[in-house]
Parts: structure tokens; sequence; C-alpha cells
């Protein structure tokens, strides 16, 4: 397995530990995880940050119990532990289950790195934010402060199952992030504006480039300069299909989750051909 140490056979003894006790399925999933972050303000670096965090996960499920139990300590001793623990809390007096051959499942690649942000040299990270500080300072006279934050993340998963079902996955997540403020007289404005996605640092060469970014924050602090104040008091309000998304998930987005409809948990358990909201709806 690609980051993690552990072997298949390694993976057959942990998911055997976990249904010693009985048990209907197990899987496993292993997480490893490596963060960068760098703060630039005043033109200046502020603070780097870099972690690493890894663990597993071990699950035993019976009827409609879980055991559930994790280690971010990937000794074999350790994850044994776990996989134990797991097994106790959902003990089981059935047959216990019999561990099928391992297939890998393939499937594509939806973030093919060509520039790997967590092994790329802090100093290449570095250029790109000093180019989009350059590019906002360059852009009015008037911007006088620029807070620039890269923040990169690789987020590795392997998971097995006692059904013989494994995958293996690498999520990228890179982010710049500039906000400009532009001063007139005592009017003090600030623009934002970022970009990145699940994509390396090749996203700087083929979508938007840094020093983009960062004229951008500073065009949007510029403009705000000129914005009139809005009359108070009740406004029609038209909102975008991003917005008017999450405010439709937060009223009945949850209710309509499969899980809570399974349980009878929800205000629309057995209520199918009802109707349940406004014609306005």
């Amino acid at each position: 397995m690609t980051g993690f140490q552990t072997t298949p056979d390694d993976c057959r003894k942990i998911l055997s530990a976990a249904l010693a006790s009985g048990g209907e399925f197990a899987d496993l999933y292993f997480e490893r995880r490596v963060a960068t972050g760098i703060s630039y303000e005043e033109s200046r670096v502020r603070s780097v940050q870099r972690g690493v965090s890894q663990g597993l996960g071990v699950r035993v499920v019976v009827g409609e119990r879980s055991g559930l139990a994790y280690t971010e300590d990937l000794s074999m001793e350790k994850m044994l532990l776990a996989a134990r623990t797991a097994s106790a809390i959902a003990r089981d007096s059935g047959p216990r289950t019999t561990l099928a051959n391992v297939t890998e499942r393939s499937h594509p690649e939806y973030y093919p790195l060509v520039r790997d942000p967590a092994s790329a040299d802090l100093r290449e990270k570095l250029a790109f934010i000093e180019a989009a500080n350059a590019a906002a300072l360059a852009s009015d006279a008037r911007i006088i402060r620029v807070q620039l934050a890269l923040a990169d993340e690789l987020r590795e998963i392997f998971y097995i199952n006692s059904d013989g079902v494994s995958f293996h996955d690498r999520q990228p997540m890179l982010s710049l992030r500039a906000s400009a403020i532009a001063a007139q007289g005592k009017e003090l404005r600030t623009g934002r504006d970022s970009g990145g996605g699940r994509i390396g640092l090749e996203y700087f060469d083929r979508v938007r480039g840094a020093a983009e970014i960062g004229r951008e924050a500073a065009r949007l602090a510029i403009l705000l300069l000129d914005a009139r104040e809005i009359e108070a008091g009740p406004q029609t309000v038209v909102l975008g299909p991003a917005d008017s998304g999450v405010l439709l998930h937060e009223a009945v987005g949850h209710g309509l989750e499969a899980d809570f409809n399974r349980k009878n948990l929800s205000n629309y358990s057995g209520q199918m051909g009802e109707r349940v909201a406004s014609d306005l709806c």
C-alpha cells in the first residue's frame, strides 16, 4: 500500500482479529494526511505550519450493531489491539465470518498529480505567494496591505473489508487566498479572491496564475471604494443556485436522508405520496 507499511497479509490478520468474537462484516480504513500552511502579510512570511497525521479505523458489524475502534499508531501490536476492541464491542455468538480473497477495486484517477505540493520545496510555494503579493501591490497605489495564505494537503486512503474488496486513493487539496486592503481618505475597503481545488501546484500554470488572484483581490478592494450604502430595510434578494441549495438542504435535506428514514426517525418517514410542504415548493 502506497504510504502505508502494512501488507495484505497484515490486513488479513487484523480482519481475522476483528471477527474473532463473531460478526457479519469487518472493514479497515487507513488514512494519512500531509498538510502545509503559509501565512504572508506585509510582504513577509508570518508563519509556516506543517503536519502529518495518520491512523486506522476498524469496524465490525453485527446486524444493526457496530463496534468501532481506532489507533494513530500503525504498529502491528496497536492495530491488532484496535481490531480486538472493535470485536469485543460488537461481540456476536453466531458463526465467525470467513474472509474472502482480496480483490483490489480499480477506479478512475480523479485527481492526477503533476506537481505534488506535499513534496514540493517550501521556496517554490513561497514564489507563488510573492507573485500574488507583488501583483496586488503594483495594481494600484491605494492598496496599502495584502494578506495571503497558501494551504495544501495530500490525503491518502486505503480501504479493505472482509468481503475481499479493497481500494486505494490519493486526494490532493490546494488553496491560495488573497485579501487586499485599499485606502482612500478615511475609507478602507477589503477585496478578497481565492483559487485552488483538488489539484497540485500545476493549478497556477494551467488554471489561474497566483498573480491573477492577487490582482483580482486588489481590483475588488478598489471597486468597493466607490460603493454606495444600500437603503436600509427589507429588500428583494435573488439567490444563486449554490446558496439556494444550502438553504434547501438545511430546511429539508437532513430529513430526506436514507438512514433517518430507514430507522423511521424523520418527519417524512412513512409519508410517501403525501404532501409535506407548501404548494410554493
